[in-house]
């Protein structure tokens, strides 16, 4: 990666990590990273497209960004408020957004909110937040209700080394060593000569409330600016039929189907540069 600068946005509740790099005078990009990774999952995707000016963050409880204060929840809400912060402190939009998972997630409903701030949408394999049903949101609340009550009992992971640490997150994302290991070691921390994760538990948790699938639809349909949707053949949107209706309530959104798993901007970066490229080769999109 070319021209790597990294320091921290500070926000009202704590500083958040940045990375930018690439190309300064570039189209500039916003990237959001997915569910316990951080910015480092972006890595071989920029270095497959260097010619934009990426800045990439670390969200909330991930990476070296701040946590949330204790005796508080992560909720997907408490990101709008972050998203919102961090473009003020940006500069002004509108904003081209990249995200995966998580931050595709998370991205795609800010945009429902805030459309005349996004330009444009690049979504790795999620669209929209997770959604509640109606009838399970009692048992929903109960489960997170007591999963928050065991999060002091719960023991620490500690591994002897990082490479231990990497195995142990072989067993949720199979992915090699090679393309895990920068991401990995961001997110850990040395204390008392072991490894330790950094990344907030509380992540672990269930969401105590969430949307159903009707109010989700109607962030979607708000959704103002030209839209790119990566799916993975192996990934989440092309295997949950909830997610593939989802596309019929944004009108200016493009499908692309690709090889490769839930991370597959970390398996196969060229073959997302390259939709990346087409798709902002599009006049409309400036």
């Amino acid at each position: 990666m070319q021209n790597i600068d990294e320091g921290t946005f500070t926000l009202k509740q704590g500083p958040v990590a940045y990375r930018r790099c690439g190309n300064p005078n570039g189209r500039p990009l916003i990237a959001f990273h997915g569910w316990l990774d951080n910015l480092c999952s972006f890595d071989r995707l920029i270095a497959q497209s260097p010619e934009y000016d990426w800045l990439c963050i670390d969200l909330p409880g991930h990476g070296l960004s701040y946590h949330p204060p204790q005796n508080t929840r992560s909720h997907w809400a408490d990101y709008m408020d972050v998203l919102h912060e961090l473009f003020g402190l940006i500069g002004p939009g509108p904003h081209h957004v990249v995200g995966h998972s998580l931050g595709a997630g998370l991205a795609s409903m800010y945009a429902g909110i805030f459309p005349e701030q996004i330009a444009s949408l690049v979504l790795i394999d999620l669209i929209g937040s997770l959604v509640c049903e109606a009838e399970k949101a009692p048992l929903r609340l109960r489960e997170s209700v007591l999963s928050y009550a065991r999060l002091d009992q719960t023991r620490i992971s500690t591994y002897p080394d990082i490479q231990s640490a990497i195995k142990a997150r072989q067993a949720v994302t199979p992915l090699p060593d090679t393309l895990l290991a920068p991401m990995i070691t961001r997110n850990l921390i040395q204390t008392a000569g072991a490894w330790q994760w950094r990344t907030d538990k509380r992540l672990l948790c269930p969401p105590a409330i969430g949307l159903t699938e009707e109010e989700i639809q109607y962030f979607l349909k708000r959704i103002a600016s030209p839209t790119l949707l990566i799916a993975p053949e192996q990934g989440l949107v092309l295997n949950h039929p909830i997610m593939l209706k989802r596309l019929h309530h944004m009108s200016q959104l493009k499908l692309e189907k690709t090889p490769g798993g839930h991370h597959v901007h970390m398996e196969y970066p060229e073959s997302v540069a390259s939709l990346m490229a087409n798709f902002f080769s599009i006049k409309s999109i400036s």
